[in-house]
């Protein structure tokens, strides 16, 4: 029996069969031919296995040449070389899509993890992030946020030992995630700055509050400068002053010359001054002894000024020498320029004293100063000369820098310089036996210590 190769599908079948049994395709007797052998059919093609659809007939078609039926050496090859091919083609998807998953989970990680379980804090420094004053989400409405519910400072206080030191407060605030502001204030900026991150500068000696807020949360973290501030030069002490030529500590100008300014202004050569009034005071507690009435920087020869005393009964004036003649309160005048300056003095001492019964006027050979002596046992109460206070402070102000203050009342039963005085920060006021001077802008305390009682004072200084 003879098998026929479909001319169609190249399936080979029975001769006995009418047609193809896979494609259907009517043989014709022309076509009976054997499996085994190869036939050509009118249209040019080989009746082969594949039929008029083999990679045979489809090149002859396309005009290439049919290649030799290859042995199956060269089949194998063929094989095997596709096989190679596909396995390289496989490789390099897998690889792609490795790449592919690797990329997804890195954008992943990065975009989708949570920022505050990455968060670190520098090391060596308590430098705060401030949280944003606005809503994370633009959408939201104005007025919306996360507000401030507790503070907590890294620090409740801090010493400074040298002058540029710098510590920074750190505050974390509650929740992390608040929208208000942390703000910092310093309640002496002479004392110690503080920036906006919580940047701590000593300045001065002293103490002061660092006031930290958070929306309505606010904590403190007290300051202490306890470094010495540099005290101003004593002009006593300047080698350009005049000298005393006489050695009883009286100094006179060795050339006083008249003043080429015509706003000229005198001082009285006393410490104590009531600011009310506009009068210096003094006392004089021997009778008999004089005290010079102008200071050593005068620019004016005494001669020049005119001297007058109220009472020559009680002190007598001449040439800026006041001598004591009796117990008793008058006031003498400097009149220069057109301007009259007014001095109390009290002469604190008894008819008599020194021998001197008829009061009269007597002037030493050399003219000293006043050296006020401290009572030997005096039940001792100290109030600051102002009518204000603030607790349990006394409270006053200059109006100007270089302006002075006397700090003692006139009626003080001490001498000044028996007490101790101290000012926390001498860039904003100096104090040297109860005399403030206005040294800069700012506010401080002054200190008055008699007795083993410290008394103080808050000084408050206006800037130019």
């Amino acid at each position: 029996m003879n098998k026929v190769i479909c001319d169609i599908c190249g399936t080979a079948y029975p001769d006995t069969a009418p047609k193809c049994p896979i494609c259907g395709y009517a043989k014709t007797s022309a076509e009976t031919t054997s499996a085994g052998t190869e036939r050509r059919s009118s249209e040019g093609y080989s009746a082969v296995k594949g039929g008029r659809f083999s990679k045979q007939n489809v090149r002859k078609r396309n005009g290439a040449k049919t290649p030799e039926r290859s042995t199956a050496s060269e089949r194998s090859h063929r094989s095997q070389n596709e096989e190679g091919g596909n396995t390289g083609l496989i490789l390099v998807v897998i690889f792609l899509l490795v790449a592919i998953v690797a990329v997804v989970i890195y954008i992943g990680l990065r975009v989708f993890r949570n920022p505050d379980t990455n968060t670190t804090q520098p090391t060596g420094t308590s430098q705060v992030t401030q949280p944003s004053t606005a809503p994370s989400d633009p959408t939201l409405p104005t007025g919306t946020g996360v507000a401030c519910e507790s503070l907590q400072l890294s620090n409740q206080t801090i010493e400074f030992v040298n002058a540029g030191d710098t510590w920074t407060i750190q505050a974390r605030p509650t929740p992390a995630n608040t929208t208000d502001a942390v703000t910092f204030e310093s309640s002496a900026p002479e004392v110690v700055t503080v920036d906006e991150t919580g940047l701590l500068t000593a300045v001065g000696s002293g103490e002061a509050t660092i006031t930290v807020t958070c929306g309505t949360v606010t904590q403190t973290c007290q300051i202490k400068c306890s470094f010495e501030t540099p005290a101003p030069s004593d002009p006593t002490t300047d080698p350009s002053a005049p000298t005393d030529p006489t050695g009883t500590g009286t100094t006179v100008p060795t050339n006083p010359t008249t003043p080429a300014d015509p706003n000229f202004t005198f001082e009285f050569n006393t410490r104590w001054k009531d600011e009310a009034s506009g009068k210096w005071d003094t006392s004089i507690l021997e009778q008999g002894k004089t005290w010079k009435a102008y200071t050593n920087d005068l620019s004016v020869d005494p001669g020049a000024i005119t001297w007058t005393s109220d009472d020559t009964s009680i002190c007598t004036i001449q040439n800026g020498i006041v001598t004591g003649v009796a117990p008793g309160k008058t006031e003498v005048h400097a009149t220069y320029g057109g301007k009259t300056y007014t001095c109390i003095v009290r002469c604190k001492f008894e008819a008599g004293e020194n021998g001197n019964t008829d009061n009269s006027t007597t002037t030493p050979t050399e003219p000293t100063t006043q050296t006020p002596t401290v009572p030997g046992d005096v039940a001792f109460t100290f109030a600051f000369n102002t009518p204000y206070t603030e607790g349990d402070k006394w409270d006053t102000t200059i109006q100007k820098q270089g302006d002075t203050w006397r700090a003692y009342k006139n009626d003080m039963p001490v001498d000044p310089s028996a007490i101790t005085w101290t000012t926390d920060n001498a860039d904003v006021c100096t104090v040297k036996d109860g005399i403030v001077t206005a040294e800069g802008p700012g506010k401080t305390e002054i200190h008055a210590t008699y007795g083993g009682k410290t008394y103080t004072c808050i000084v408050r200084v206006k800037a130019e």
